[in-house]
């Protein structure tokens, strides 16, 4: 198991983790602000302590105590100084002094005084003391009469002993190793009852039967369980929705299929009993048109489930004239067998991103809809053009594209027009034996496309249009003047 899998599998585990890391940082923080309190120039502790002993040694100097006197007086302070060193107040080298005559000749030190160390000249106040043997910061101060000059010496490494000393003791980590305990402890008690929403959300969702796809109650969750469920219930939804269609879909394949079944069962039963090969022939033709009706049935049903529910799909730059050209030139036979003439009219260019093969089904099976209900003999044209955006579609490019399929047939009364896109309607006057899904489908890719489908009068007053209009993407769209 790699460290970043145990990192992704467990809140609970990085979120221990996490105090964890705080609390060490914590601590780290404490101990580098320990540490500049204690270093700081003059402000410090430990440059307030050299200062505080040469204060007291220079008034005691300031008392004109007689030359033979100065020995006793300054063992006074050296034995206090090395009481502190005895008592392990203080490590060795931690605070020194020496008396100098202002000539430069000693006067008296202290025991711990660093070995090798001269008098300079000029130095008053704090310094540090880099050129002996072993680093020293030196605190240098003059009597009131000048007669003698004290220096506090401290050795720099004696400072970061005596420091961590303090905070690396046994007894600060076990504190700090106590303290962590407890934090732990009550980290995980914390994270038990912040996740116990969570198991409970767990916990429903476990219990749920497989069908049941209702959305989760929100009314009772915690404020950032909210997303996530809100999430969870589009996502339920979507599923539903996909659900629902699957099941409508094998409902309508199984009804509409039963009346071609039977039909093919009797044209088998016809052609098997057949007594000449004239009505052999003839049972054949009517089976045969009978599979090829039931074949485009469960395609036309298949593309319909499938644009129903897809969510997402692939868009890519289409160059519509020439998709519109090629259906048009595939059902050129189609027309031809009923006199029928088709034509384009629209630019030669005019690109826009497209999911799929979706102007493929609109512009199919609105040009098939067309040859079977127009009338022998007619036009049928199919219009492509950018125009304003007046069509109220939904927040897109000031521009949108339309498509129309206009034929001069017999028509549909305009009381029919808002049932033409709906599923296995056929009209009062539908021609042939249609399955009423091919306005269905151009219906569901329209709103693939985020676009609207309407009907309307067809050519010169008479038969019936139907527009599709979608946005144009400003980024892929380019357009020549109309070319008829």
């Amino acid at each position: 198991m790699t460290a970043g899998i145990w990192w992704r599998q467990s809140i609970a585990r990085r979120l221990l983790l996490a105090l964890l890391l705080a609390c060490t940082a914590l601590w780290a923080l404490i101990y580098f602000l320990g540490f500049y309190s204690t270093h700081a120039i003059e402000s410090g502790s430990f440059d307030r302590d050299m200062k505080g002993l040469a204060t007291a040694l220079v008034a005691t100097l300031d008392e004109h105590h007689p030359p033979q006197a100065m020995a006793h007086v300054l063992s006074g302070f050296d034995n206090l100084l090395d009481s502190y060193h005895t008592q392990k107040f203080v490590v060795d080298g931690y605070m020194a002094f020496l008396v100098w005559q202002a000539d430069g000749t000693p006067a008296g030190h202290s025991r711990h005084a660093p070995s090798g160390y001269r008098f300079q000249p000029g130095r008053n106040g704090f310094v540090d003391d880099t050129l002996g043997p072993t680093p020293l910061r030196v605190y240098a101060v003059w009597t009131t009469d000048s007669r003698y000059r004290v220096d506090i010496t401290q050795t720099l490494a004696s400072r970061q002993i005596q420091y961590d000393s303090v905070m690396l003791t046994p007894a600060s980590l076990g504190l700090l190793a106590a303290s962590l305990a407890v934090l732990w402890l009550l980290a995980l008690l914390t994270v038990h009852l912040g996740l116990r929403p969570l198991n409970r959300l767990s916990l429903e969702m476990s219990q749920r039967r497989p069908d049941d796809l209702q959305p989760v109650a929100t009314d009772r969750l915690d404020h950032e369980l909210l997303p996530v469920v809100h999430n969870l219930n589009q996502t339920l939804d979507r599923l539903r929705q996909m659900l629902d269609h699957e099941r409508n879909a094998l409902a309508d394949l199984a009804h509409e299929l039963r009346t071609p079944l039977a039909i093919m069962t009797h044209q088998i039963d016809t052609v098997r009993n057949a007594q000449d090969e004239p009505a052999r022939h003839a049972a054949a033709i009517r089976l045969q048109a009978v599979l090829q009706r039931t074949n485009r049935l469960v395609h036309q049903l298949l593309e319909l489930g499938r644009l129903q529910a897809t969510t997402e799909a692939h868009w890519a730059l289409r160059q519509l004239p020439d998709l519109v050209r090629e259906i048009l030139a595939t059902h050129a036979p189609q027309a031809a067998e009923r006199s029928m003439t088709l034509s384009y009219a629209g630019p030669d260019q005019l690109q826009c991103s497209m999911p799929g093969a979706t102007l493929e089904l609109i512009v199919d099976n609105l040009v098939h809809n067309a040859i079977r209900q127009g009338k022998p003999g007619g036009l049928i044209e199919v219009r492509l053009s950018p125009s304003p955006n007046t069509a109220d579609l939904p927040p897109m490019a000031p521009q949108c594209i339309e498509l129309t399929v206009l034929d001069d047939g017999p028509g549909v009364p305009s009381s029919e027009w808002p049932r033409l896109f709906e599923r296995f309607h056929r009209g009062s006057q539908a021609a042939g034996q249609g399955s009423g899904l091919g306005l269905a489908i151009v219906a569901s890719a329209a709103r693939q496309l985020g676009g609207q489908v309407h009907a309307h009068t067809g050519l010169n007053g008479t038969g019936l249009g139907v527009t599709v209009a979608w946005p144009l993407r400003p980024s892929a769209s380019s357009a020549d003047p109309q070319h008829r």
